[in-house]
């Protein structure tokens, strides 16, 4: 009777350096839809950034824009690229959860898109889509129009009426 004892050690090497998580997925995978982007925004994933959390960008969906350029709490990279980044937004998140402050009153409030006016699908900033007209001012041209109007119409009957009169000096 022959028996074989194997006694050994399994290793299996996985480099997380080079292995990226999708936070963005909307799939059944491990860490899919764990993304802190807010609803108004929409999460796209970063390539190459390795196993870590906040591999990911939060872009504004249509009818919203990025907020505010003046913030500090906004890195320079979101500044000029129009989005926030997911480290930011998950440190913040953290921040918000551990720290003293309440939710509703801390930075993560930064990362939040902001709606556009109303009757616009797409803006970069808190200006009307359509012109709004100040009453006031179409009020006070329109009287400015009309009263120049009729002083025009009246000249020109007066001029109508008195051309064939005669000219005092030629007498």
């Amino acid at each position: 009777m022959i028996v074989f004892v194997c006694r050994g050690v399994v290793l299996v090497s996985v480099d997380l350096a080079k292995t990226d998580i999708n936070q963005c997925a909307g799939d059944n995978s491990f860490f899919s839809d764990t993304h802190k982007c807010h609803i108004h925004s929409q999460c796209h994933p970063i390539e190459g950034m390795g196993f870590r959390r906040g591999a990911y960008i939060c872009r504004c969906k249509a009818g919203y824009y990025f907020p505010n350029k003046n913030k500090s709490s906004l890195t320079e990279s979101s500044l000029n690229d129009n989005y926030f980044r997911g480290i930011a937004v998950e440190e913040a998140m953290v921040e918000a959860l551990v720290g003293s402050t309440k939710v509703e009153n801390s930075a993560a409030l930064s990362y939040v898109c902001v709606p556009c006016a109303a009757g616009c699908t797409s803006c970069s900033d808190n200006e009307p889509c359509y012109v709004q007209y100040n009453i006031f001012i179409r009020v006070v041209t329109l009287g400015v129009q009309s009263f120049c109007a009729t002083i025009t119409l009246i000249i020109a009957i007066a001029i109508c009426k008195l051309r064939r009169s005669k000219n005092p000096r030629n007498h």
